[in-house]
């Protein structure tokens, strides 16, 4: 089909009236999630996938915060000789205070395991004074033999490399503002993980077995193609771990996450806590020590990495909570009366809701310490998972050639594609979302925003490719159809021609003299003629000397006489005094005047006029010859056409 019947259909078909229009036939249900899901998997894996990859980066290092304390504080953290019987409790304290006489023991953490060091921590006046809350000084005591090992400086009893990996990770170290980067890529994980499932499960054509879903496929020609074949099956067999990840990481995002430490909790995931109530304490009754607190603890079946929390003041109790890494979960907490040494609070995990044991569990994977080593590869598997997913998915959208058109790959519009219902449901849905997960919502809308402007830009340039169609169209339809009738008139083709070369010829031969007259009009006026000298006023060139003069063509203008016996001068050369002339002759200097002879008059040529007299000028003589080295104006014609050189002779 030639561009001009393109043309005239595209014309046509906007021509077309309405009546005549074909309505779209209502698309099933299959149809309507995989379009949605496939707009929302393409615009929000294209804006989020940089902070999925950045939050995949520091998650890395992260998951491995275990191996690198052992690393960094193994002098610390371990016993040089694990042999022999440990101090009590309370003389590992006063080892602490000693160091730090001016510091309050504010919590114990027994070692626990054989080859491990005690951890007191102490309130330290200077980093009381420094604003950062959880800040304690941290001393590292040998229990078996009651020295120091070293001592830190912890925040919320994490050591220091756990507490910047957990900030790097978290907010790129910029505090609260650098929390929204995290929580944005967390936020929509589910639903790019969730909505890359649909597209890969729902498309279109014959249905596929589970084995050519699952098994990536790198047979087709097309790169495009080949890339899909591995985007696909690789998200599908991350999926469930890509929703695990980002639901867990919700529950320690700054607005999501921080909703379970607000009065109004929906989802039920904030975990149970000790309320540390005062008791009543008698004036004269003894008190319990740390050792009484450990050995109540521990007959209530607490150990493992175990936080003992002395009383802020007399009425408050001791806190032990059991904070044990691995499977089986125990998150046990008790409160130890401090004059009977009676528990009168206990928490157990069973008295965690549902929500907070799913808070809890996913939080301990999304760390790594649910099921140790193990649980640490799979999160690293994952986060590389995701690092590749974003390369090949960047990929697919490159191939579509971005230079041309950024969003030619983007699939079309899905709201105008909804039924009703279905449209009101999503709207519904996304606004519980929103209020769920503050920062998807916002996030949300200003996706909508951007498809809005991309889908009007997209409809603007079809506008105008389709007008400009249109006007091709018409010009093309009109020469061609011009051209088919000449075809069939040859004579009428003969006639014209000769007619456009005629009134061509009289166009140029009318308006030709004016032009002419014009341009000579607008040249400038030629400069007149220099009048005649006759040769015996001037005087010889050395080489006229010699040679004689040089005969010298007459040229004068048309219409005028020609001078009697002239003959432009000639330029001396310009050399140095004393240096040899033309033909070994030296050249005269300004003293030295050459022998001038008067040439003899020809019998045929014309007596000169007599010269006037030097006291009467003439009012018709001729003016004085230029200077020898002075260029002589020549006026040559041509044509109508005067054209003035300067050139020297």
């Amino acid at each position: 089909m030639s561009t001009s019947d393109a043309a005239q259909d595209t014309a046509r078909q906007v021509r077309r009236p309405a009546s005549h229009t074909r309505k779209p036939r209502p698309a099933d249900t299959r149809t309507v999630v995989r379009v949605l899901a496939r707009r929302l998997h393409f615009l929000a894996g294209i804006f989020v996938a940089p902070f999925l990859v950045v939050l995949c980066l520091t998650g890395l290092l992260y998951v491995f915060t275990p191996q690198i304390h052992d690393s960094l504080y193994h002098s610390m953290l371990y016993v040089q000789n694990a042999d022999g019987r440990p101090h009590p409790m309370s003389h590992q304290v006063e080892a602490a205070l000693t160091a730090h006489p001016e510091a309050t023991v504010r919590a114990v953490m027994p070692p626990p395991a054989p080859d491990r060091t005690t951890r007191v921590l102490l309130s330290v006046p200077d980093l009381d004074d420094s604003g950062e809350p959880g800040a304690t000084r941290t001393v590292f005591v040998d229990p078996y033999t009651g020295y120091l090992n070293g001592e830190l400086t912890t925040v919320a009893n994490q050591l220091p490399a756990n507490t910047w990996l957990r900030d790097l990770h978290s907010n790129l170290h910029l505090g609260d503002a650098g929390r929204l980067y995290s929580e944005l890529a967390a936020s929509w994980l589910p639903f790019i993980a969730l909505g890359g499932v649909a597209v890969w499960l729902l498309q279109p054509g014959r249905r596929r077995r589970w084995g050519e879903l699952l098994r990536p496929s790198t047979r087709s020609k097309a790169e495009r193609l080949r890339l899909l074949g591995v985007h696909g099956p690789v998200g599908l067999w991350l999926a469930v771990g890509l929703l695990l990840l980002g639901l867990s990481g919700l529950t320690m995002s700054q607005f999501a996450g921080g909703r379970t430490q607000q009065a109004v909790d929906p989802l039920d995931a904030r975990a149970p806590a000790l309320t540390g109530a005062p008791v009543d304490v008698p004036a004269n009754a003894d008190r319990i020590g740390i050792d009484e607190a450990l050995a109540v603890a521990a007959a209530e079946g607490l150990g493992g990495e175990l936080v003992v929390t002395l009383p802020a003041a007399e009425s408050r109790p001791y806190t032990a909570a059991e904070r044990s890494v691995g499977l089986p979960l125990r998150h046990d907490s008790i409160a130890i009366h401090p004059s009977s040494g009676k528990v009168i609070e206990r928490i157990g995990w069973s008295d965690y809701p549902l929500g907070a044991k799913l808070a809890t569990i996913g939080v301990e994977f999304h760390t790594g310490r649910l099921f140790g080593l193990a649980n640490q590869i799979i999160v690293a598997l994952l986060a590389l998972g995701v690092i590749a997913l974003a390369w090949l998915g960047y990929r697919m959208w490159w191939t579509r050639n971005p230079y041309k058109d950024p969003w030619a790959s983007a699939p079309p519009p899905a709201w105008r594609q909804l039924p009703r219902t279905v449209l009101a449901g999503v709207v519904v849905t996304a606004a519980v979302l929103g209020w769920l997960l503050p920062v998807f919502g916002v996030s949300l809308v200003g996706f909508v925003v951007v498809d809005a402007v991309i889908n009007a830009i997209r409809r603007r340039r079809q506008s105008l490719r389709t007008r400009a169609a249109l006007t091709a169209g018409t010009v093309s339809a009109g020469a061609t159809a011009l051209v088919r009738r000449l075809r069939r008139r040859p004579a009428t083709v003969a006639a014209g021609s000769a007619a456009l070369v005629a009134s061509v010829v009289l166009v140029l031969s009318v308006l030709w003299p004016f032009g002419a007259r014009e341009i000579g009009e607008a040249l400038p006026a030629p400069a007149p003629t220099r009048p005649a000298v006759p040769p015996e006023t001037r005087e010889p060139t050395p080489t006229e000397s010699v040679t004689g003069p040089t005969p010298t063509p007459e040229r004068t203008r048309p219409g005028s006489e020609p001078a009697a016996d002239w003959s432009p001068p000639v330029t001396r050369p310009n050399r140095d005094p004393g240096a040899p002339g033309p033909a070994g002759t030296p050249t005269p200097t300004a003293t030295e005047q050459p022998p001038t002879s008067a040439p003899s008059p020809s019998p045929t040529a014309p007596e000169p006029p007599p010269s006037p007299s030097p006291t009467s000028p003439s009012p018709t003589q001729p003016p004085s010859p230029p200077p020898p080295d002075s260029p002589t104006p020549c006026t040559v014609r041509i044509a109508d056409l005067c054209v003035i050189v300067d050139l020297p002779w």
